[in-house]
């Protein structure tokens, strides 16, 4: 990509845990849709105490959330 090229990062969840989220990224460019890189990242869910905790158990609403979002980028939609 160059300076003035408009590009499209895009975030998928490629892996969900109770304690952790992995996602992928891909940016492309805009104007042609060439692929220009791809990456992935991996996070933990954390107390205030930064003790690694299971979201299923403090959040359920929210990892259900999650699991259904999982669930359809899992399935392309």
């Amino acid at each position: 990509a160059k300076y003035d090229d408009v590009v499209v990062v895009e975030a998928k969840i490629k892996d969900l845990g109770p304690s952790k989220i992995v996602f992928s990224y891909t940016i492309t460019r805009k104007s042609d849709g060439q692929l220009l890189a791809t990456g992935h990242s991996k996070h933990i869910w954390v107390s205030k105490e930064m003790k690694r905790i299971r979201l299923s158990e403090r959040c359920p609403e929210l990892y259900e959330q999650l699991m259904e979002i999982y669930d359809q980028d899992l399935q392309g939609i």
